[in-house]
């Protein structure tokens, strides 16, 4: 199994959000997350395939220790913040809204009542 590599600090970020992903306070369902690490974080498909759909093992520290450099543990990579759980959820919010205006039909009562509620969520 090769390392992951980041191009930079924020996607390096992301990454390592989703080590708490398991304390987050919602989680996405298997269709919506493997869209998410496939369209939002870097590395994200390769990332999906090591998961294989089982994506309660991102808070498997062993499971890190395979994909990530040894370099990454040293700087406190998945040292987080306690916040993280928070986070983790609010990008992937973000990413939900933004499959729906991505999707269309923005005048469907059911797009807009889900739309409402992910946005409630994010406050």
């Amino acid at each position: 199994m090769s390392k992951m590599i980041f191009t930079d600090k924020f996607t390096e970020s992301l990454v390592a959000l989703l080590y708490r992903y398991n304390d987050a306070p919602f989680c996405l369902q298997d269709e919506y997350m493997k869209k998410y690490l496939d369209e939002v974080i870097e590395n994200g498909t390769y990332l999906s395939d090591c998961l294989q759909g089982q994506y309660d093992k991102l808070s498997d520290l062993s499971f890190w220790r395979d994909l990530l450099d040894e370099k990454c543990f040293q700087e406190g990579f998945l040292t987080i913040s306690t916040k993280a759980p928070y986070l983790c959820a609010i990008f992937m919010l973000l990413f939900i809204i933004n499959q729906d205006l991505k999707e269309g039909d923005l005048y469907e009562l059911k797009k807009l009542q889900n739309m409402n509620m992910v946005a409630s969520m994010l406050n």
